[in-house]
Order: C-alpha cells, then sequence, then structure tokens
C-alpha cells in the first residue's frame, strides 16, 4: 500500500504557487500587467472565522493572478459546564481554547473571472492549545477502581502540537483585491497541525499512583495513535475587503 505524506504534498504545493510567484514577477520587470493602471495594488480585510475572532489581513497584487497576504489571527474561547456521560456516571467538562498565528499566504487565481482561486502558505502559531478541565459528578467505576467525585477531585489536560509552523491548504472565493473599493471574500481550507504533545496533565486524585508526566507521555502516544485526519485544523473563514491605494 502507498503511504502519502500529507504535510509533504502540501509542502510542494506551496513551493509550486512561489514558482509561479517568481515567474509572474520577472514577467512583470518585461512586460506590463494587464490590467487598468487605476487598478488597486493593496487591500486591507478584516475576518471572522471558524479558528479566528477576528483576523486581520492585507493583501498585495504582485502580478494580475497572483497576490500575497499576511494575517493574523486570535480565537479565545471558554465553555463551562459541558454535560458529559462517563460510563453511565454523569460528569461536566469546561473547555478552553486558545489560537494565535501569523500567516502568509500565497493565492493564485488562474480563471479569467479572478473570483475562484487557490490559497497555499504557512503559518506560525504562538499558541494553539485546547484545555479540558473534568468534574465528575456520580460515582465511576474504572475496572478494580471505583473513583468518587470526593476521590477525583479536578482533572485538566491541556493538549497542543509539538511545532508552532503548521502549512496551510484552501481555496478561496472572491477577490484577493478588491474590483472596487470593497468586496468579501472567503477562504475555506486547513492547517496541518503536525504530532500532538500533551502540555499540561493534572490529576488531583489517590487512585492513580502513577505521577501525571506518566499519564501525560500515555495519553500523548494514544492521540498520535489518531488518524492523520485529526491533526488537521480546518478553517473557514469570511473577510470584508477594502481597496486602500485607489
Amino acid at each position: 500500500m502507498i503511504k502519502f505524506n500529507l504535510k509533504i504534498i502540501i509542502i510542494i504545493f506551496i513551493l509550486n504557487i512561489l514558482s509561479f510567484i517568481s515567474m509572474g514577477t520577472a514577467q512583470s520587470k518585461g512586460t506590463p500587467a494587464l490590467q487598468s493602471p487605476n487598478a488597486p495594488a493593496w487591500s486591507l480585510g478584516i475576518g471572522v472565522g471558524v479558528t479566528s475572532l477576528p483576523s486581520v489581513q492585507l493583501t498585495y497584487r504582485l502580478q494580475d493572478k497572483i497576490a500575497i497576504r499576511g494575517e493574523y489571527d486570535y480565537m479565545g474561547y471558554n465553555y463551562g459546564g459541558l454535560p458529559l456521560q462517563i460510563k453511565g456516571a454523569k460528569a461536566a467538562l469546561d473547555i478552553e481554547m486558545r489560537l494565535s498565528r501569523f500567516v502568509l499566504l500565497a493565492h493564485y487565481t488562474p480563471f479569467e473571472a479572478k473570483r475562484i482561486g487557490f490559497t497555499a502558505g504557512i503559518a506560525v502559531f504562538p499558541s494553539k492549545t485546547v484545555t479540558g478541565t473534568l468534574h465528575l459528578a456520580d460515582t465511576l467505576v474504572f475496572g478494580e477502581a471505583i473513583v468518587t467525585p470526593d476521590v477525583l477531585g479536578t482533572g485538566q489536560l491541556k493538549l497542543g502540537y509539538a511545532t508552532a509552523f503548521a502549512p496551510y491548504l484552501g481555496f478561496t472565493i472572491g477577490r484577493p483585491i478588491p474590483a472596487h473599493q470593497q468586496s468579501l471574500r472567503l477562504d475555506i481550507g486547513a492547517y496541518y497541525g503536525g504530532k500532538f504533545a500533551v502540555k499540561a496533565l493534572k490529576i488531583d486524585s489517590n487512585v492513580f499512583l502513577k505521577e501525571n508526566e506518566s499519564n501525560a507521555s500515555v495519553l500523548e502516544r494514544n492521540f498520535n495513535r489518531l488518524p492523520s485526519y485529526y491533526r488537521m485544523i480546518p478553517d473557514v473563514k469570511l473577510a470584508w475587503t477594502i481597496a486602500i491605494n485607489r
């Protein structure tokens, strides 16, 4: 069976996009681009998305069909008291998500209308973690161990990724640079986060005899045995863009 390395495929795609950029830049030096001399070369965008609230974007047109975009995205999410059942025992889960990233993207719009294109790039995540805190309400039985709410206390797991870098691949509906003063742009794609890493584990219980570090290593191995699509960070983002140098 042939195994595909998703990260390698995305990196190859990004290199192809960058080669298009270099060819487009070289061509623009020899022959002028077929566009209005008054067409804007820059746009500023503000967006919201599945993993970004807000997103601040700056886009520059390199060539008629190629543009580059830099952006900063942030998402802070807190949800308390999510009801759960673990082997019939009632529990509650508090979730805290922190995502922040700096992104460099390349747009390639091969079609004449320039309203649909492909996007690839790389992101640096200063923060990409999800923290779950479990509060047990009923008695829970693990084999021979009987865990009561008083015995467990609180269990907390902070899960993230081993590296701060993540390649991105997706497509765009809408012009990278507005043809008029303003427009909407929709991005649909995903980041590849890589291997999971347990950032912190705290279990306040006398039932679990092993240290938290040992339990964290076991959890980390189990998370990394999951299929590769669990390492994807999907992102759907709607941005309002404004031409800023007409």
